[in-house]
């Protein structure tokens, strides 16, 4: 991988992070290094913009952003069965929503908080992800990137375990309705 001098630096001093974000998604280390490699590899171009002396803060989320698309590609082709892929991407949401809170503390003025938490309840949860990445200012081609690849899986997923739990959630009433039923009988 050739890089400039400023991408070298930067790489060194971002690739162990960047490794670690990634592994927290996947939860294997040696593909998180393969992965975090490519990111950088696919990337060059765009880092070649960033001053590796100065604040890290927008390289990261953009490498942190690239990485994230990375990840959820890797567990939908990783995980053949639909229950463990549904399963992985809801933790991944999970994981991926407290970074978006962790750099909205740092990013978000109180005048735009107010603003998503009006619109934020008539949305989906892919869909609220993609605001958030909107006002954050990452690319909307990113955000899309990452809507498709979560927002399918997520409503897959809402709808199986409703339908799973359907039933238990009718008999369970049934039953109530006949406690209610058979006391009230027997107060009488």
């Amino acid at each position: 991988m050739h890089m400039q001098q400023n991408t070298q630096k930067l790489f060194e001093q971002l690739y162990i992070p960047i490794v670690s974000f990634i592994e927290e998604i996947i939860e294997d280390h040696e593909k998180a290094r393969d992965i975090a490699i490519e990111v950088f590899r696919q990337n060059l171009t765009e880092l070649e913009g960033y001053d590796s002396s100065g604040d890290l803060t927008e390289v990261i989320r953009f490498l942190q952003t690239k990485a994230l698309i990375e990840s959820f590609c890797y567990l939908r082709e990783r995980n053949q069965n639909l229950e463990e892929a549904e399963e992985a991407a809801v933790v991944a949401l999970e994981r991926y929503t407290d970074f978006i809170e962790s750099v909205e503390q740092t990013l978000i003025a109180k005048e735009l908080d107010q603003r998503m938490k009006s619109v934020e309840d008539k949305l989906s949860k892919g869909e609220r992800l993609f605001t958030r990445l909107f006002f954050l200012d990452v690319r909307s081609k990113d955000a899309v990137e990452i809507m498709m690849i979560t927002e399918p899986t997520y409503r897959v997923f809402k709808h199986k375990v409703f339908k799973k739990y359907r039933l238990t959630l009718k008999a369970g009433g049934f039953l109530i309705i006949v406690i209610i039923v058979t006391l009230s009988a027997n107060a009488r």
